[in-house]
């Protein structure tokens, strides 16, 4: 029963061991997220920073610095550059301190014809210092260091290939807002030119020369206009947001874009894009490193087959008498030796291991061709979107020309009463989609 009793506080103090630890750690954690807070809280109040002409350039250059993401990956390059160093440390020779005390109630007794005669000491100490230094493994210690070198070239590859993908993102970030700001202002015009055109209904519905119909039609007009206002004000703001976040700034951020949309036209060197394409890209380079990395550890399973050899030198400082502290009681020797170990019959295990890594580098194989196919087939579809997005800029150009003139048109024949409500609410839509759809071609050239 006693023992029973023993066992159950002994659970008890563990569940209560648990649940304290569970306790202080949401009790730290809500104190971190209330610090989180708090900063937030300074930061809205602290003086927004502002740049008058932020260019493209510049906003990466900035995102380059104050990433978080970024900052982060790079931080991978260090357990590399660690990684490396420890495969180096392989070679060297491992050294290691081995001590032991043993202290015995009484003495060891051998039985003789004479009786009992006492063998040894009570107390024994030995302290040895020794030294293993590597010969022959095989080959898996330079394997190893190659193995992780090539990691490091990976990491450094994965790298470089975040800062191509924030380039992107932030570029896509300011052409957004670029895109998002000329929609906002499409849709104010929209919504002005609306209001003055139910003005001007409700003035001849009160003097009886337009409907009760013309004037409902205008007036809904005028609430469409101002609910897509409203709707793109809310996106600049959420696009304002992101970009501010890819920029490592605070949200509070405020900036001025320099650049604008604009069509520029340039000759398309398929080839020499192709050829860039697959000299420059990191993550094909990542997928090749990956490959070399693979060999080598199916170089280290296929050195399980050889044997290995070590050099090995011990010195022991042994005390065995009561009296340890006294200095010239402890004796002294010195060893050195080479052993060799070799796995001859494992009952298959080094062959199910090489099956193992030779399975990973044929996958790796075939990744790095897909990879390749990929990158073709994406730059095929750059090229194709590039041309199209041309095309689409020219014929937009041309039909926002024909939807301006259509709105004057419309503007003053409704005014001299020879075209009706409709024509100008249609002239006007018309308007209003050509000049979206022209910005959108500018923002996908």
């Amino acid at each position: 029963m006693t023992k029973f009793k023993a066992i159950s506080l002994f659970f008890f103090l563990l569940v209560l061991t648990s649940c304290s630890i569970q306790t202080k750690a949401y009790k730290k954690l809500e104190k971190e997220n209330e610090g989180t807070f708090q900063t937030w809280l300074r930061q809205n109040n602290e003086i927004n920073y502002y740049s008058e002409n932020l260019s493209l350039n510049e906003a990466v250059k900035i995102s380059y610095t104050y990433n978080k993401k970024l900052l982060a990956s790079n931080e991978k390059k260090y357990f590399a550059k660690a990684k490396v160093l420890e495969s180096l440390y392989n070679f060297l020779p491992a050294i290691e301190p081995l001590g032991s005390y043993t202290y015995l109630d009484s003495h060891a007794k051998l039985q003789t014809n004479s009786g009992e005669i006492k063998v040894g000491k009570k107390e024994n100490a030995s302290f040895t210092l020794q030294a293993t230094q590597p010969i022959f493994n095989g080959g898996a210690l330079l394997s190893g260091y190659r193995a992780s070198r090539y990691g490091s070239f990976i990491v450094n590859e994965n790298i470089l290939s975040g800062y191509q993908k924030l380039y992107f993102e932030v570029a896509k970030a300011y052409y957004d807002i670029l895109l998002s700001r000329k929609l906002l202002e499409v849709f104010e015009l929209s919504y002005k030119s609306a209001k003055e055109h139910y003005d001007e209904v409700k003035i001849k519905h009160e003097n009886g020369l337009a409907s009760d119909y013309d004037l409902l039609r205008s007036e809904v007009e005028v609430t469409n206009f101002n609910a897509n206002f409203i709707k793109q004000k809310n996106k600049v703001s959420i696009f304002k947001t992101t970009f501010s976040k890819l920029l490592g700034m605070n949200q509070d951020y405020q900036f001025n874009l320099e650049n604008i949309l604009e069509f520029k036209d340039f000759q398309i060197e398929e080839k020499e894009i192709m050829k860039t394409s697959f000299l420059s890209r990191p993550d094909l380079k990542a997928k090749h490193f990956e490959v070399s990395v693979q060999k080598q550890m199916l170089n280290i399973a296929r050195s399980n087959y050889l044997p290995k050899i070590n050099f090995q030198a011990a010195q022991r400082w042994g005390a065995e008498d009561s009296n340890i502290t006294t200095p010239d009681r402890w004796a002294k020797d010195l060893s050195a030796r080479i052993f060799l170990k070799w796995d001859i019959f494992d009952f298959g295990n080094k062959r199910s291991k090489v099956r193992q890594q030779a399975a990973l580098l044929r996958e790796k194989q075939y990744l790095l061709k897909d990879i390749k196919e990929t990158i073709h087939l994406e730059v095929e579809q750059a090229i194709l979107n590039l041309k199209d997005a041309i095309e689409f800029v020219n014929s937009q150009k041309l039909d926002l020309k024909r939807a301006k003139n259509a709105l004057m048109l419309a503007q003053v024949g409704f005014k001299e009463g020879l075209k009706s409500q409709v024509e100008l609410s249609d002239a006007l839509l018309s308007m209003t989609n050509s000049q979206s759809l022209y910005y959108q071609a500018l923002y996908q050239h």
